[in-house]
């Protein structure tokens, strides 16, 4: 992976207004800058892009809530990265107050010259596709090519445990856990797969037993089944004959029935054609008195009329008269506020007026103090300039006390690490002495420990043999159980077949049909009882032995956890027993180096009490003191003038108003004038009564048309009221022609319905006659059908006795067809349980070639030579040769044996000691080596899957030589990676790279960066 582009928005000290920082312009940089102005930010946008994961506080679950700038309301990161010749890009971004996270996940496509989308469902899924490509979690990188900052010790000070599975993330062997599962997988399917096709194969075998005695039943039911049909035939051939006789019968009982209801139906209309005629009759009745009033309604009617010409007219004039009084109403409201208008205007010149009077009075009053406003003023100018020049001189001084300062605190830095120094020497001393004080209780302690550690390894060999007795007793038990399954089904089966035979009153066997005799079934049944007999024998037996399992079972748990507990106490003796030798081991080292590190105590405490340290910076102070002394600087007169000065400070705002109040007694003179001469206008204006002259004689002209129109309201009134007493004469002439035009249809219809009538009556006298006919003929069916219920009753007993020889001539033919399928079966069978057993033994071998024993532990032990080599390489430029790791996979064991381990021991010129014993500089050099190592290896073995660099780790604990080695390790390894990138803030180490990503954060902003070649 080789960083492209990075952009930041909202990001951490980060704004929305940041270009993108572009890798391509380098191999090697250092990102400097101040503490606090965002370096780290940047990897920490590297790593929440990738994999959602920055540095957190420690209380929270997620750094999403953290890495916002403080202020806004989201926070957006891409970054762009090219990985085996394709490049990606990964967007993310997080909603503060939603807290939702979006991630965008795409790859360039050069066909298209644009990016293609590679983003899942969710977020989750597109997070599992991004650690898929780059076949690595956040875990692995920081412990890896990223060397965050304060976590150089990542990898050193993990337990060994967790160091192998960061070796084993590194050289990707997550991919062989993959596959030795997939193994297993398929192991056990293979197995319970034999294991199935063998029972399946045994059940196959015991069905064909059977085949000869279906193929005899069959050929018995074929000659019983051909008896039957020609039975049938006659039977069928008599039925058809009387059943055709019966259906001349059952054609004319039908046209019995048929003109029976016709009968029903004539005489049901004649009944209602009475009703029709009744109603028709009533309603005729009804039209005709309203045509005994026809003279009344039409006088109504034609008053109606008349009224309803009166009232249009009138409406005109109404409209007409109303339109000219709304007119009326609009001009008067016209002149009105016209003169309203005119009033407001006067109002408003006089405001103006008072206005203008008050600016001359506040001017007046200001220009009376012009001659002390004016020498206040030209004083005040006259310290600002005494002000400026002891400034000038305070500035200076303050450049020289802060050049002091520095070198005031340089001085201390010193004295401070001097100090640093002696008190590590005195704690090494203080845990040396402590240590050497401990050999004899330490041997004690390893001779007690290996007693517990043979105790322990006994009660392991009894737990094993437990474990293998009670593996072997819940074997056997399933055993039993499932034989006893099977035992209660054949109980289940020969119980039912007893039943069948004890019921059945027929004297062929329920079961496969054939004859039986009275000593054929007393034999049977005897049978049946002795299979019975010995089954429950076996079941009972078998229950026996299941109880006995259980007890041994329940015995073996007890033993099982009596072993537990005398264990649990003893289950830390192999790691005490390492912990008490290795201590040990500490002790007596401690008594050897205890004598040096007194000597060299000796000689740091002499240099702090002579302070014989820093000479340069302590001159440098001196010179400096003579150069303030020879500026002469006073800061009690420099005080009294600001004060002075800030006492004079009112005449600037007071020569001001002065200034303006010049100008508007001027302007408020002249206004004056003009606004006094307006006044006398507006008011001649009102009390003439010159305006709205046009609207006063349009107003006058509208009442005299009012007057012409003439619009009577009461006559008006009356004819509305006389129409409204009329208001159904037009309904009544309406009725009036309906009933006239109803009564002659009515009098057609009643016509028509008396000849219907007679028509219906003689064909009901017909149909009657043709019913007596049929009823004579139907006499002979009732004996007919008799007959045909009789043959039928003997077809059914014969039918069905051929549907019981037919259901048992299928079922044999069925059992046949099975058996023929059963035969396949056991020849396809026989061959997939052939495979199964050969994939079973190739399952088995993957599953351990595959798994932590196989080749993930040759991958991991031809990897630690790498690094162990890569890490002495670095080491031996880190500190001339003087130092040496050594990292073992096994460890020998006081008690005999082996155990797998992943320590790390560090040598030099003094031997073998902890990591814990050594200094902050000794310590960082190695944990530096070791994890440029582990880089160099996930860049190799990854297959060029990562090709960066970064070391965000602060160098304050290395000296000027130490500082000089590191960068020209930096340099060695820098043609393994295609970037490297180290973050620092001291001015010794980022002057020794070619190119600089400079740092800084603005208050306003936020922080920037900027490229220094």
């Amino acid at each position: 992976m080789i960083p492209v582009s990075l952009q930041l928005k909202n990001f951490l000290s980060y704004g929305d207004d940041v270009d993108p920082l572009d890798f391509t312009e380098f191999d090697v940089a250092c990102l400097s800058g101040n503490n606090g102005h965002g370096k780290s930010a940047i990897l920490d946008a590297i790593t929440w892009s990738l994999w959602g994961e920055a540095r957190k506080a420690g209380g929270e679950k997620s750094a999403n809530e953290g890495l916002v700038r403080i202020g806004t309301p989201e926070m957006h990161v891409e970054f762009v990265f090219d990985l085996e010749g394709d490049r990606y890009l990964v967007h993310r971004s997080y909603q503060r107050k939603s807290r939702k996270v979006q991630l965008d996940f795409q790859v360039f496509d050069e066909t298209t010259n644009g990016y293609k989308p590679l983003t899942e469902q969710s977020v989750r899924a597109t997070q599992q596709k991004i650690d898929a490509t780059l076949r690595m979690n956040y875990e692995t990188f920081i412990n890896s090519a990223f060397i965050l900052q304060g976590r150089v010790d990542e990898f050193t000070k993990k337990r060994p445990r967790k160091r192998k599975e960061i070796f084993a993330e590194i050289l990707d062997l997550a991919r062989y856990d993959q596959l030795a599962a997939r193994a297993k997988e398929c192991h056990k399917d293979a197995k319970n797969q034999c294991i199935l096709l063998k029972e399946q194969i045994q059940n196959i075998e015991k069905e064909l037993q059977h085949k000869a005695e279906y193929t005899q039943k069959l050929a018995d039911l074929n000659q019983r089944i051909a008896d039957i049909d020609d039975l049938l035939s006659t039977l069928e051939a008599r039925r058809q004959a009387l059943e055709t006789q019966q259906g001349d019968l059952l054609t004319k009982q039908a046209q019995l029935q048929e003109r029976t209801q016709h009968h029903r139906q004539l005489q049901t209309e004649l009944a209602n054609l009475d009703q029709k005629k009744t109603r028709l009759q009533d309603r005729l009745k009804t039209d005709q008195r309203i045509l005994d009033q026809e003279q009344a309604i039409l006088t109504r009617y034609n008053r109606y009329l008349e009224l309803q010409n009166q009232s249009v007219a009138l409406e005109e004039q109404h409209q007409r008269h109303a339109a000219c009084c709304t007119r009326q109403r609009e001009l008067e409201h016209e002149i009105e506020r016209l003169r309203l208008s005119v009033q407001k205007d006067l109002e408003h010149q006089q405001f103006r007026q008072s206005q203008a009077q008050q600016v001359l009075a506040d001017a007046e009053q200001i220009l009376a103090r012009e001659q002390e406003i004016e020498q206040g003023f030209q004083e005040l100018q006259a310290a600002r300039e005494q002000d400026e020049r002891w400034e000038q001189t305070r500035r200076e001084v303050d450049a020289l006390e802060r050049e002091g300062r520095e070198l005031e605190k340089r001085i201390d830095q010193h004295k401070n690490h001097l100090i640093v120094e002696i008190q590590a020497v005195q704690r090494h001393i203080a845990e040396l002495k402590a240590q050497a004080d401990q050999i004899s209780a330490r041997e004690e302690a390893v001779s007690r420990v290996r007693e517990a550690v043979a105790e322990l390894t006994a009660l392991e060999q009894k737990l094993l043999r437990n474990k293998d007795e009670g593996a072997e007793c819940r074997s056997r038990r399933d055993a039993l159980q499932k034989e006893q399954q099977r035992l209660r089904e054949q109980l289940q089966d020969i119980e039912e077949k007893q039943t069948l035979l004890t019921r059945s009153e027929t004297p062929q066997c329920p079961l496969c049909a054939s004859d039986l005799d009275g000593r054929k079934r007393e034999e049977i049944e005897a049978h049946f009882r002795r299979e019975l007999q010995q089954l429950q024998e076996k079941i009972r037996e078998n229950d026996h032995h299941i109880e006995q399992t259980a007890v041994r079972l329940e015995a073996l748990r007890a033993n099982y956890t009596q072993l537990e507990r005398q264990m649990k106490p003893l289950q830390r003796a192999s790691t005490q027993l390492v912990q008490a030798e290795t201590a040990l081991q500490e002790s007596q080292k401690a008594a050897n180096e205890l004598q040096q590190l007194q000597q060299k105590l000796a000689k740091l405490q002499a240099q702090l009490a002579d302070q014989d340290y820093a000479p340069a910076d302590h001159a440098q102070l001196a010179e400096l003191e003579q150069q303030i002394a020879a500026l002469a600087y006073h800061q009690e007169e420099h005080t009294a003038l600001k004060q002075r000065k800030e006492t004079l400070t009112r005449f600037e705002h007071e020569h001001t108003k002065l200034q303006e109040a010049r100008e508007h007694h001027q302007k408020a003179s002249a206004v004056l004038l003009e606004i006094e001469q307006e006044i006398a206008r507006l008011q001649a204006q009102l009390e003439q009564g010159e305006y709205a002259r046009q609207q006063r004689a349009a107003l006058q002209e509208l009442l005299d048309q009012i007057q012409a129109i003439g619009y009577d309201e009461q006559r008006h009134a009356q004819i509305r009221q006389e129409l409204t007493d009329l208001h159904d004469a037009s309904q009544n002439k309406y009725e009036l022609d309906q009933a006239r035009h109803r009564a002659e249809l009515l009098r057609q219809e009643l016509e028509e319905l008396r000849t219907e009538y007679a028509q219906k009556f003689e064909s009901l006298e017909a149909l009657h006659q043709q019913m007596q006919e049929l009823e004579h003929a139907l006499t002979t069916l009732p004996a007919l059908t008799q007959e045909i219920t009789h043959i039928k009753t003997e077809i059914q007993s014969h039918g069905r006795e051929r549907d019981v020889l037919l259901q048992q001539w299928g079922t044999y033919e069925n059992k046949l067809e099975h058996c023929r399928q059963l035969e396949r079966e056991w020849t396809e069978k026989t061959t997939t349980k052939n495979q199964a057993d050969h994939d079973q033994t190739i399952y088995g071998h993957l599953t351990r070639i595959f798994g932590k024993d196989g080749i993930q532990a040759y991958l991991i032990e031809n990897a630690i030579p790498e690094v162990e080599d890569e890490a002495n390489q670095l080491l031996a430029r880190l500190t001339d040769n003087r130092t040496h790791i050594t990292i073992e996979s096994v460890k020998d064991l006081q008690s005999g044996g082996t155990k797998e381990t992943l320590d790390i021991k560090i040598s030099d010129e003094l031997g073998t000691r902890r990591y814990e014993m050594y200094s902050g500089g000794e310590a960082f050099r190695v944990d530096f080596a070791i994890r440029i190592a582990l880089a160099k290896l996930l860049a190799n073995r990854a297959g060029t899957r990562l090709r960066t660099l970064v070391i965000d780790e602060g160098f304050g604990t290395q000296d000027a030589h130490g500082l000089e080695q590191l960068v020209e390790a930096i340099k060695t390894i820098s043609a393994d990676f295609e970037k490297i990138l180290v973050i620092t803030h001291l001015d010794d180490l980022k002057e020794a790279f070619p190119v600089r990503i400079e740092v800084v954060k603005y208050p306003d902003i936020g922080s920037q960066y900027q490229i220094v070649y």
